[in-house]
C-alpha cells in the first residue's frame, strides 16, 4: 500500500536529519584529531582553527607548518612599568616578515579583563625593542593577535587602575612646575660691535616681567636687537616701525607655521628661538617693541604642555626617554616635544583646533588628543596614552590643568624693551700731551692715562735709594666742545724697573682715584688743567700741557717755554 503523502514526507525528513547528523559528527570529530575544540570551547574563534605550536601559543590553520614557539628566558623582558605577564616570553620562529598574515593566539595564565590586556612584542631581541599592541581581541582565557612578522611576544596585564593614578600624579608634577619655574633653559644671545653701539650712543633697557633675553650691537652697519624666548611657552614681540633682519627658527611643523600670518608687525618666538630687530633712529629718538601671550601662543602652549604630559606619562610606563617634570627646560627635551607637536598638527581636526579665532582647551583637547590621533602620532606608545586619556578621572584633570593654563602665566609674559640713540658730545683734545715731568695721554673713547714723576719713593726705613714712577688710568667725559673733565679711576706707582711699589712714602699726598680735574683750551697747540673740584683744587702737571708743535717749539723766550720746568 502506497503511504499517504504525510507520512512520505516525515521519513523523507527523519532520512536528511540523521545524514546532517552524521556529518555534523564526523566533521566535529576530524576537527577534534586536527587539534580544534567544540564550538565555545577554548579553542574556538570565530570559525576558526587553531594548530598547537608549543608553550601556550596556537596558530589559526592555514599557517605554514615550519612555525614554532618556545619559551624564552635569555631575552630581556619588557620593562613597562604598570604591566605584569599573563604568560611569560614566547618565540615563534621562524623569525622574520611571512608572506600572508597569520593570527596567534596567546593562552593567558588567569582570567583578567579583555580591556586590560595588552601585547608585547620584540621584533630585534633587544633590550629596547620591546612595543605594545592591542590584541585583535580577548575571549575565552585568549589573547588574539594578527601579524605578519614572527618574533619574540608576551602577553601582558596593564593594571588600568595603577595607569590612570599615575598619569594624573604626572600631570599633577608637570602642571605644578610651571608655578615654580617656567623658564625655559636658553642661551643669551651674542651681539656683534656691541661695544661699537654703546659707544656711539646706542643704550637697551626693559621693564615688565622679563620673559626676554636680549642684547644690543652693530650688523651690518647698522644697530640690531637680538631677543631669544626664554620662557617655556610661545612669546609674541610686537614690532611696528622695526624690520625683523632674522627670523626665528620654525618650530611645531614649518609647513605649518609657514602657513600662519604674523604680518611684518608680529613676530610669534618659540621657547629657545632667536630674531634680530634693526631700526633707525635720529639722534634722542628712541624705539620699543612689547611682548605678549596671545591667543595663538596661547593654543601652541597648550599643545606643547599636552605634548611634555604625555612624554612623561610615557616615561613613567617604561616606554621612552621624558622631558621634563620639574624646573626649566632644555633644548634638546623642547626639540623633542616640538618634533612630536609637528605631527599633532598634520591631524587636520588639531590643526583646525589651534587655529580658532580665541584659544579653546576643550576644541584642542578634542581634536589633538583623541585615542585615534595619540595612535597615528605615537604609533604604538598610543596604546597606553588613550586608554589613559578615555578614564574619567584623568580626562577631567587633564582637562582642568589645559583650562587654567593661562591663569598661570598672567603678568608674564608682558615686557617692554627700549632702544634709545643719544650720541655723547665728541671727545676733544684726543691725542698725547706732556709737560715737564709729566705725559697724558686722551683716546677718542673718553679713555686715558697719565704718567709723572714722581720722586723717591723709599719708605723712611729703606736704605736705598729709588726713584718712583707715578701712574693713573683716567675716565673722561666731555662737558663741551672745549672743556673735559678727568676722574681717575686707577692709581700705583712704579720704580724704575717697571716693578709695582706697595709701599710709596707719599702716596696719601699725590693723586687719589675719584678725584677730579678739568682740561680747557688755552690756544691752538696748549691746555690748561684746573680742579673740578675741592678734591683736586690743582690739577695735574704745571697746569699747562703742550701738544707735540708746542713742544718743539720750548725754547727761552719763545711763546710756549710754558711747557718746560
Amino acid at each position: 500500500m502506497v503511504a499517504p503523502p504525510e507520512t512520505a514526507r516525515r521519513r523523507h525528513l527523519v532520512v536528511v536529519l540523521v545524514l546532517v547528523v552524521a556529518l555534523v559528527a564526523g566533521g566535529v570529530t576530524v576537527w577534534l584529531l586536527s587539534g580544534g575544540s567544540l564550538p565555545g570551547g577554548s579553542n574556538a574563534t570565530a570559525g576558526e582553527a587553531f594548530r598547537d605550536l608549543g608553550s601556550g601559543v596556537s596558530v589559526a590553520n592555514g599557517a605554514p607548518e615550519t612555525l614554532k614557539a618556545v619559551p624564552d628566558d635569555h631575552v630581556a623582558k619588557a620593562s613597562f612599568v604598570e604591566t605584569e605577564s599573563l604568560g611569560g616570553v614566547v618565540h615563534v620562529t621562524p623569525d622574520g616578515d611571512l608572506s600572508q598574515p597569520v593570527t596567534l593566539r596567546f593562552a593567558l595564565n588567569r582570567p583578567v579583563d579583555a580591556a586590560d590586556v595588552v601585547i608585547a612584542v620584540n621584533r630585534t631581541g633587544a633590550a629596547d625593542g620591546w612595543e605594545l599592541v592591542p590584541p585583535s581581541k580577548v575571549e575565552g582565557g585568549f589573547a588574539f593577535v594578527t601579524t605578519n612578522h614572527l618574533s619574540w611576544w608576551d602577553p601582558l596585564f596593564r593594571s588600568f587602575g595603577n595607569l590612570v593614578d599615575a598619569a594624573k600624579a604626572e600631570l599633577k608634577k608637570s602642571f605644578d612646575s610651571l608655578t615654580g619655574d617656567a623658564f625655559a633653559d636658553a642661551e643669551k644671545p651674542q651681539c656683534p660691535g656691541e661695544r661699537e653701539a654703546r659707544n656711539q650712543g646706542y643704550s637697551i633697557g626693559s621693564k615688565g616681567s622679563d620673559p626676554l633675553y636680549w642684547c644690543l650691537g652693530i650688523e651690518g652697519g647698522k644697530p640690531t636687537a637680538r631677543i631669544v624666548d626664554k620662557r617655556r611657552y610661545p612669546i609674541l614681540v610686537n614690532h611696528a616701525g622695526i624690520t625683523v633682519a632674522q627670523r626665528p627658527k620654525d618650530r611645531f611643523g614649518v609647513e605649518w607655521l609657514a602657513q600662519q600670518s604674523f604680518s611684518d608687525k608680529r613676530t610669534v618666538l618659540m621657547p629657545f628661538d632667536q630674531a634680530a630687530l634693526s631700526y633707525q633712529l635720529a639722534k634722542g629718538q628712541s624705539v620699543s617693541f612689547t611682548t605678549e601671550y596671545d591667543g595663538f601662543a596661547e593654543s601652541l602652549y597648550q599643545l606643547e604642555f599636552g605634548v611634555t604630559t604625555l612624554i612623561n606619562i610615557l616615561t613613567r610606563f617604561g616606554a621612552g626617554a621624558g622631558t621634563i617634570s620639574n624646573g626649566a627646560i632644555k633644548i634638546e627635551q623642547f626639540d623633542r616635544i616640538a618634533e612630536v607637536a609637528g605631527k599633532f598638527l598634520h591631524v587636520k581636526e588639531c590643526a583646525g583646533a589651534l587655529n580658532r579665532s580665541s584659544p579653546d582647551a576643550g576644541a584642542i583637547l578634542a581634536g589633538c588628543f583623541d585615542p585615534a590621533t595619540l595612535g597615528e602620532v605615537f604609533g604604538w606608545k598610543g596604546v597606553l596614552l588613550g586608554a589613559v586619556l578615555v578614564a574619567g578621572p584623568a580626562a577631567e584633570f587633564f582637562h582642568s590643568q589645559f583650562e587654567t593654563l593661562s591663569d598661570l602665566l598672567q603678568g608674564r609674559d608682558r615686557e617692554t624693551v627700549t632702544v634709545t640713540y643719544q650720541p655723547q658730545p665728541a671727545i676733544p683734545f684726543v691725542g698725547h700731551w706732556a709737560v715737564h715731568g709729566l705725559t697724558m695721554d686722551i683716546k677718542k673713547d673718553g679713555t686715558g692715562s697719565i704718567q709723572w714723576n714722581a720722586g723717591p719713593c723709599d719708605s723712611a726705613t729703606s736704605s736705598v735709594s729709588r726713584m718712583c714712577s707715578g701712574n693713573a688710568t683716567v675716565k673722561f667725559t666731555s662737558t663741551g666742545a672745549e672743556q673735559l673733565t678727568g676722574t681717575y679711576t686707577k692709581v700705583w706707582y712704579t720704580d724704575s724697573g717697571g716693578n709695582t711699589v706697595r709701599n710709596y712714602a707719599y702716596a696719601g699726598s699725590d693723586f687719589q682715584v675719584g678725584q677730579r680735574f678739568t682740561l680747557k683750551r688755552n690756544d691752538e697747540h696748549t691746555l690748561v688743567a684746573s680742579g673740578g673740584s675741592a678734591d683736586d683744587p690743582d690739577g695735574p702737571g704745571n697746569p699747562y700741557l703742550c701738544d707735540a708743535y708746542a713742544i718743539q717749539h720750548n725754547l727761552g723766550g719763545e711763546k710756549y717755554d710754558i711747557c718746560g720746568a
